[in-house]
């Protein structure tokens, strides 16, 4: 078998992004962070040199982590070189896996659009959840709609079937190597399971989104006027169509996925009360008391000081 390297290019890219922002946004960072800031260049001359077919993951940490309030679920934290190797293998397909999705200039895929830079997040500015807000609010004012369905999908990071993953990797990309090599490191994490990839980095970000690009092309097929962060989906439907065919749709366009819907979080609203939880959205993301609870219980569970001691 011919060695296949990861282009330095892209080490780097991951290097800049994990250490400004974390391996991670559920568990402490690693302190191996702080080395990778000060031997950057070291490290990229190293890992650029290394052949990906003969890369063995490691394991990774496995624990329960607080989803909300009342929530859990399974979180892993990625060894060292593995998260850098996921980060980077992915980094170098990222434009590939954007070439399958909708145009950046429509509502519909919002989040984790990968933008190429020379420095920090590879993020397309402009695109947080309050961004996504402020970009309903403005198609709420200039588009006719009567209804919206709200709805989400239910455990979706840990109920993405690894065959998909597979499917969607080798058909969005003429790059094998770093295929088997993204594939062999969520193979080796979810080894008990035959779904679900790492949650909480920003690899597993990249590829959840593409993951459902076939979902945004069913509904624009169908004509649906939607808009999706994530695993957070709104569907505006306009006067004359029914809302129970159109929730029907996603719910069978997700079953094919091996995806379902959340029940509990599904509901219609008129395009007045939709106006008004935008803008009580808008004011806070989050209700106070549930934030407030998040907050001491992921401190009381991993912080001791404020600083992670990793430099931005």
């Amino acid at each position: 078998m011919m060695a296949e390297y990861i282009e330095a290019e892209c080490i780097e890219q991951a290097i800049l992004h994990i250490t400004r922002y974390g391996d991670t946004d559920i568990f402490p960072h690693l302190i191996e962070l702080a080395f990778l800031s000060e031997k950057k260049t070291e490290v990229v001359g190293t890992i650029s040199t290394y052949d990906v077919n003969n890369f063995k993951p490691s394991h990774s940490v496995e624990a329960l982590a607080p989803k909300s309030r009342y929530g859990f679920r399974i979180a892993n934290q990625l060894m060292f070189l593995d998260c850098l190797m996921f980060t980077a293998a992915v980094i170098a397909i990222a434009e590939d896996l954007e070439n399958i999705k909708g145009p950046v200039t429509s509502l519909g895929a919002f989040a984790y659009r990968y933008e190429k830079k020379e420095a920090g997040s590879i993020f397309l500015e402009g695109r947080t959840y309050r961004d996504w807000l402020g970009a309903q609010s403005t198609y709420a004012e200039s588009e006719e709609f009567d209804e919206v369905i709200f709805t989400d999908i239910a455990d979706f990071y840990q109920r993405i079937y690894f065959h998909r993953i597979e499917n969607m990797l080798r058909s969005s990309t003429s790059k094998k190597p770093l295929v088997r090599l993204i594939e062999g490191i969520i193979k080796k994490i979810r080894a008990k399971q035959s779904y679900g990839i790492p949650v909480g980095g920003t690899a597993s970000r990249l590829i959840a989104e593409a993951i459902l690009s076939d979902f945004d092309h069913s509904m624009e097929a169908e004509e649906y006027h939607f808009s999706r962060f994530v695993d957070d989906i709104r569907i505006y439907v306009k006067n004359g169509e029914s809302p129970y065919r159109a929730l029907s749709l996603v719910a069978e366009t997700l079953l094919s996925e091996g995806l379902t819907l959340n029940a509990q979080k599904t509901k219609v609203l008129n395009k007045e009360a939709y106006i008004k939880l935008l803008e009580a959205e808008g004011d806070d993301t989050f209700e106070s008391s549930e934030k407030e609870a998040l907050d001491a219980l992921a401190d009381l569970i991993y912080f001791e000081e404020e600083d992670d001691g990793v430099a931005p």
